[in-house]
């Protein structure tokens, strides 16, 4: 199986080192639409990741529907593969991406939906190294699924599955606007501990990525502002800060999440009788 990441980038110098880092290793191949990078993104994409694509968008603002039907016109030209469209703030953790096709393949659904969590920083003055993942330094944070919007108010950046994102084979992912959702069917019930999406909203703190995170909200159109698109990208530095505050009483390990749970002895298994036991937890393991 043949698979296809694609993203779109405007000045992510920052970012990429990790994201690509995090990604080699489960993709095959690297389509990035550039939005007129001024900084060292096409570089560092070029010496780590040998082969990508990197493409000039036709659009220099960052307009929602038009960036949605720029990176459809490149995933249609990999048909028959499993495609995938991240940000750069979103990172796949998972080491079971392989497993998770072929189950969805045997189901004979098109692709799979799988879960996002709000990554929180709760140590911001230790600085990430590019030499490890940024999901092995920095792994706190709160799945959206878990979150409870009552208590704090439903804010409009963090709603309930805005983070979900579409792993499909199909020839393009019939999305709704912003890629979150799609009209296919497609797999809804992935375990987290075998396909998740961090997304780094609000970490690192550090003056790097809060720098890269503003000036994306400069690039939305105000036709999209209108529309109430893109709010997650709007906030200056201090109201930044603020959320990142407000969200840290919630935020709590996720390395945890990306652990296999550990099969537990059915009633019917005798701890002494090996032929109890054994197909019980074949049929754990398996299923």
């Amino acid at each position: 199986m043949k698979k296809v990441l694609f993203t779109h980038i405007y000045n992510e110098e920052y970012l990429l080192p990790f994201w690509i880092k995090q990604h080699r290793d489960l993709f095959d191949h690297l389509v990035v639409v550039d939005r007129f990078s001024t900084d060292n993104s096409r570089d560092i994409i070029g010496d780590m990741w040998p082969g990508a694509e990197i493409h000039t968008s036709a659009y220099p603002q960052f307009d929602g529907l038009k960036t949605d039907y720029e990176m459809i016109q490149h995933e249609v030209r990999f048909e028959g593969c499993w495609k995938l469209i991240l940000n750069a703030t979103e990172f796949v953790a998972s080491d079971q991406l392989d497993r998770c096709i072929i189950k969805t393949e045997e189901s004979g659904r098109l692709g799979l939906l799988f879960q996002g969590a709000v990554m929180i920083d709760t140590e911001p003055d230790i600085q990430p190294s590019c030499e490890k993942k940024l999901t092995e330094q920095k792994y706190s944070g709160v799945y959206e699924a878990d979150f409870d919007y009552k208590a704090f108010g439903e804010p409009v950046y963090m709603r309930l599955s805005n983070r979900s994102r579409l792993l499909h084979r199909a020839y393009y992912g019939c999305y709704g606007p912003g890629r979150h959702q799609t009209a296919l069917p497609a797999t809804k019930d992935i375990p987290r501990h075998e396909l998740s999406l961090w997304w780094y909203a609000f970490s690192p703190m550090n003056p790097q990525n809060i720098a890269r995170k503003v000036q994306i909200g400069q690039a939305i159109p105000t036709e999209d502002v209108q529309r109430g698109w893109g709010a997650a990208h709007l906030a200056k530095a201090d109201e930044i800060h603020a959320r990142h505050a407000s969200l840290l009483p919630f935020a709590r390990d996720l390395r945890s999440f990306l652990q296999s749970p550990k099969p537990t002895l059915g009633p019917a298994a005798d701890m002494k009788d090996a032929k109890g036991i054994i197909p019980y937890l074949r049929q754990k393991w398996t299923s």
